[in-house]
């Protein structure tokens, strides 16, 4: 999963940007990166924002009222499980050496920067 991925990239002192913290996903992103103590910023809905914030994000930023790109910039490391536009906008806020985790399906976006974990299907039927 995307969340292994981020083990070795978040340390205390970091500025880290979780999408969609309110979900299932993001929810455990946010708990797991706050417990490395970076400042940890995260997306949702106004409706979700206590949540989010009982969650241990430092900052929670509205994705109906805001562009997250004016509230945050220089990242060190962003988790996406939006995809699409979201990632694409993302990678403008991250320091050039940043990884751009993604939890999303098939993720668009150039300059390699990017982690894209997809399911394999088991081969459980196989002969041998």
């Amino acid at each position: 999963m995307a969340l292994v991925a981020l083990d070795g990239d978040v340390e205390e002192g970091m500025q880290v940007l979780v999408h969609a913290a309110a979900g299932g996903v993001g929810a455990f992103a946010v708990r797991h990166c706050k417990s490395r103590r970076p400042t940890v910023h995260a997306t949702a809905s106004a409706r979700n924002a206590e949540f989010v914030g009982s969650l241990g994000a430092d900052t929670v930023i509205g994705y109906e009222t805001a562009d997250f790109r004016d509230a945050v910039s220089d990242l060190d490391v962003v988790h996406d499980a939006v995809g699409g536009d979201v990632h694409l906008r993302s990678q403008s806020a991250l320091e050039p050496s940043g990884p751009l985790v993604c939890a999303a399906p098939f993720p668009t976006a150039p300059g390699g920067r990017t982690f894209a974990f997809r399911r394999r299907r088991s081969r459980t039927n196989a002969r041998p």
